[in-house]
């Protein structure tokens, strides 16, 4: 307990994580209690719902995902952004040291906590402010025309382009998956990278989520054939385009690309108002996303290494360290 607060942190159940998510304001599709208990399962994690409490009263949610490998592990070291606290900005300090003393407790190499818009200025409670930028697409009030409209050249066109060679959108099949894997593996093993999500992740959540109403999963297919599987989520009002995968023989196809539209439509026809794209790694891709209007929006991410973590780190084999990077951004 933190004695000059009165705040502490403590395990919480599933209905009970469920029940308060719905009421938190910055609370985004990647802080759903399934999604987190499927995905650190895939990742070799645990997955620790715990819940901000001040005094009786339950005052947030803080997620932790924690990877361990011998003597090093990582907080919330995930490749999807804005896994962080969800309290209010009063409580945040204090919140943010009780999770900086469980980082030093558990000799975290690398911890972060971050959010989905920007945090007010000096709330970083022991770790290093930073700022990234997600990709996003305003929605609100847009009709096709507004969004095609917003677009660049080659956005409409290739959306055009897919449409009128025939592809089309499907609700996806568990078997589209093993593709997904497929085409995934492929991209990354052209840059010598293993897989960002192990073979099987895709499968899993699709049996865990699939059902659910906030789960958008499609794939696009040309004359009865899957070329392309994407996973997208929705969460207060904000859609969360999470991963894709595209047969690298039909890419030419334009198949992500009327994916892309198909959700956009969808995502404002049910009354969100945000499609985020999350980030871009890299100017090519950042430049694809420009492609549908999307905009920059930043938000804060904060870090913190600690001096116990790094002294595990440097003497943890390498084989433990290799096996942690993937997990990174």
């Amino acid at each position: 307990m933190s004695v000059l607060t009165g705040l502490r942190l403590e395990q919480v159940s599933k209905d009970d994580w469920d029940e308060a998510l719905d009421a938190l304001p910055g609370a985004t599709a990647y802080h759903r209690y399934d999604f987190l208990e499927c995905i650190s399962e895939s990742l070799r994690c645990t997955f620790e719902p715990l819940a901000i409490m001040l005094g009786t009263e339950r005052a947030g949610l803080a997620p932790l995902v924690v990877r361990r490998i011998g003597p090093v592990c990582t907080i919330n070291w995930m490749p999807f952004p804005y896994l962080g606290p969800l309290t209010s900005d009063s409580l945040l300090p204090g919140v943010l040291s009780l999770l900086a003393a469980e980082g030093r407790r558990r000799g975290a190499v690398h911890h972060q906590q971050a959010f989905v818009g920007l945090m007010p200025d000096g709330i970083a409670g022991g770790f290093s402010p930073g700022t990234e930028q997600a990709f996003v697409i305003p929605l609100a009030g847009q009709s096709d025309e507004a969004l095609l409209a917003g677009m660049t050249g080659n956005g409409r066109r290739h959306i055009a382009r897919a449409r009128r060679d025939g592809v089309e959108i499907h609700p996806a099949e568990r078997g589209d998956f093993e593709l997904m894997d497929r085409w995934s593996e492929a991209i990354y093993a052209r840059q010598g990278l293993p897989p960002r999500y192990p073979a099987g992740a895709y499968e899993q959540l699709f049996d865990t989520m699939g059902k659910d109403p906030g789960s958008h999963f499609h794939s696009a297919r040309l004359d009865g054939e899957t070329i392309a599987v994407d996973m997208t989520f929705s969460f207060g009002r904000r859609s969360f385009a999470w991963q894709v995968a595209v047969d690298p023989d039909h890419r030419s196809a334009y198949p992500q690309e009327l994916l892309i539209w198909h959700h956009l439509t969808a995502a404002r026809d049910r009354g969100d108002t945000v499609f985020d794209l999350a980030g871009a790694p890299t100017p090519g891709i950042a430049a694809f996303k420009r492609n549908f209007g999307a905009i920059e929006q930043p938000y804060t991410m904060l870090s913190r290494h600690s001096l116990i973590g790094k002294a595990r780190y440097w003497v943890a084999p390498m084989p433990v360290l290799r096996r942690l990077s993937p997990v990174s951004y």
